[in-house]
């Protein structure tokens, strides 16, 4: 009796798990690498942007201070401080106007005042002859050019002007019947139709002290015409496309706030003196 042999079909031997992650690791890699490469070039991107960012703010500065310098008739090597305000300079050029601009300039002369401004400017076009949506300055002077503003300043017997407890003080002194009697106003400073007005709040003549609105003394009544606002036109100190608007009294200084909207900063209204009516 013989016996069949059958054939045996050979097993073939299972992949081993280190030939499957040996396979998965190439097409890992070129994920990660890929990745990299990404962040890489984000990277990049923002670092430019960043300083092209910081370039086009140091242009955007220096283009506001030279048209500063020049309205102002400042000399070259003035101290003038740009601030940008926030948000991106190089979307808001692509714009044609920088939204926001601070400038302080800490010694300008106008006409025969002297004193510290500081410009706020909002909607700044590119083009320095697009007018500006807004324009605030203030400007600070001190008691000296207050006085210079009077009639007669500077002359002998010229009244002098400081600044006390948020008021302007004008001293003087007349003679009478041969004796010398010292005679000063209080007065509180305001704005109205382009002019700074000077409203007497109380007058000391002497050892006298008469408040604004007592009629009933003798004194009041001798005074009551020293009590009446006295207006000082300043427009032929400050460029003609300044208007006066606000004027307080800020420690030792007198700040006058003006308003020029809708003017240039290459045009002429911007460095042209103002005009005083005559007499």
């Amino acid at each position: 009796m013989s016996t069949e042999i059958l054939p045996v079909e050979p097993v073939q031997p299972e992949p081993a798990q280190s030939e499957t992650v040996e396979a998965r690791k190439p097409r890992r890699r070129g994920w990660i690498i890929a990745v990299i490469i990404v962040a890489i070039v984000v990277v990049l991107g923002i670092v430019a942007f960043v300083v092209a960012e910081a370039l086009a703010k140091d242009y955007a500065r220096g283009y506001v201070r030279d048209r500063i310098v020049e309205v102002l008739n400042l000399p070259d090597d003035a101290a003038v401080d740009v601030d940008l305000g926030g948000g991106s300079i190089i979307l808001q050029a692509l714009a044609g106007r920088v939204d926001q601009v601070d400038v302080d300039v800490p010694e300008v002369a106008f006409g025969e005042l002297s004193g510290a401004v500081r410009l706020y400017a909002e909607g700044v076009p590119l083009d320095e002859m697009q007018p500006v949506d807004v324009l605030g300055v203030d400007f600070a002077i001190g008691a000296d050019d207050l006085g210079a503003l009077g009639q007669g300043a500077g002359a002998e017997g010229a009244p002098t002007f400081e600044f006390a407890e948020g008021e302007v003080l004008l001293s003087s002194e007349f003679s009478l019947f041969g004796a010398t009697i010292p005679l000063s106003l209080s007065l509180e400073p305001s704005a109205a139709d382009g002019d700074l007005v000077l409203t007497p709040t109380s007058i000391t003549l002497g050892d006298e002290t008469i408040e604004s609105g007592d009629d009933d003394s003798f004194f009041g009544q001798l005074l009551s015409g020293l009590f009446q606002p006295q207006n000082l036109c300043i427009a032929a100190s400050v460029p003609e496309a300044l208007v006066l608007t606000d004027a307080t009294i800020d420690d030792a200084e007198l700040v006058l706030g003006f308003t020029g909207d809708g003017a240039a900063f290459g045009g002429p209204e911007l460095s042209t003196p103002g005009t005083c009516p005559e007499g």
